[in-house]
């Protein structure tokens, strides 16, 4: 019998701390691929002095991470239904590491150009364990009363890793001067500085990513020895009859979207935040603050929402039906693939190709550091 076995092979209150367990590693999850997917936009305008980057390569290396996403979001909603939790977390964080892995290779600008944004695609693809196993897991692991606030934590531990990002790349990577241009770059004696720290940021993530992954593998269960609810273990729908059924719900489509759009926009907008305010005088620090406050604030307020939704009247309680469709969890899940994935990347698409504006004049500064 493994050790898996032994510690889930007891009663509900003894295993009690174990679905915080894997909540808590879902949530680091979650945190590790967004600061790592939204690493590149708060030191934009180092990362283009050090490889050589104009915007659009910034905002490429953002939408890979979304393209990557988009692709293997089914698929992997069908490893979770087929393998569940464990072997999907399993995959999501190997791709994940493999992928920070590959940005610590060279500093050279055209190899490591390719070599970051591969890890930006698998960042992505490991990153689709995040946005589908949130709601498998809590109805896999928690009751009834708190499912909800095991799955915005969970989620909302992705606006969590976004302010990581906003902060500690700004913090640990100087910007260039504001009158930098590629021309200056064999006379910038600072330049090695600059890339040194790039690279000590890219070991940080790629060591975090790594323990992670060693934890996963030496303790993550796939779920309890007992369901904590009724709900939790009736027979469901086959994965395709499943997904064809809430494909032709148009309910779902028009929640997706009514969620989408505006959550899109704005997580569009912060993700490239310095990019985007460059222009106007705003150096990449007080941007990153900026993005701090925003994904914070949204963290915070949805886990206060989260909470009181827990304690409302479920369907559970009213009817008990006979099954339930596969991904009658991954709903919320694809609903949130649909604002961090799809409309962020139609944005991104437009920022690369719309022309930026004249920079506003400004007072010459003395000030060349951050």
């Amino acid at each position: 019998m493994s050790s898996n076995d032994l510690l889930l092979n007891k009663t509900p209150e003894q295993q009690g701390w174990v679905k915080w367990y894997v909540l808590c590693m879902l949530s680091i999850e979650s945190c590790l691929q967004t600061a790592v997917w939204a690493m590149w936009g708060p030191i934009a305008q180092s990362a283009k002095a050090v490889y050589e980057w104009e915007d659009s390569t910034v905002n490429l290396m953002v939408n890979l991470g979304n393209i990557g996403t988009m692709l293997f979001v089914i698929p992997c909603a069908y490893v979770l239904d087929v393998k569940g939790l464990r072997i999907s977390m399993l995959g999501g964080c190997f791709l994940q590491a493999v992928g920070n892995g590959f940005r610590i290779i060279t500093t050279m600008p055209a190899p490591a150009t390719w070599l970051i944004g591969a890890g930006q695609l698998l960042n992505g693809i490991g990153g689709t364990v995040s946005f589908v196993a949130p709601t498998r897991l809590s109805a896999t692991w928690f009751a009834r009363d708190h499912r909800a606030t095991s799955t915005s934590v969970s989620i909302l531990f992705a606006s969590i890793g976004a302010a990581m990002a906003f902060v500690l790349g700004p913090a640990l990577v100087t910007q260039p001067p504001s009158n930098f241009s590629m021309a200056a770059v064999p006379n910038f004696t600072d330049l090695g500085v600059i890339r040194s720290q790039i690279m000590r940021l890219n070991y940080l993530y790629f060591g975090l990513t790594t323990v992670l992954f060693l934890v996963v593998v030496v303790y993550f269960p796939d779920k309890p020895h007992q369901p904590p609810s009724i709900t939790a273990g009736l027979k469901r729908y086959e994965f395709k009859e499943g997904f064809f059924k809430l494909i032709r719900h148009k309910w779902f489509w028009y929640i997706a979207f009514t969620f989408a759009i505006p959550a899109g926009v704005y997580g569009s907008w912060m993700s490239v935040l310095d990019v985007n305010l460059n222009p106007l005088g705003i150096r990449q620090t007080e941007a990153g603050w900026f993005g701090f406050y925003g994904s914070l604030g949204g963290a915070i307020a949805g886990m206060i929402i989260g909470s009181p939704i827990s304690t409302e009247p479920s369907v559970e309680a009213k009817r008990r039906p006979n099954s339930t469709g596969p991904s009658v969890e991954s709903k919320p899940g694809l609903n949130w693939t649909f604002s961090r994935i799809l409309t962020p990347s139609l944005i991104q698409l437009d920022i690369q190709y719309y022309p930026n504006p004249s920079p506003i004049a400004t007072e010459p500064s003395a000030e060349s550091g951050p």
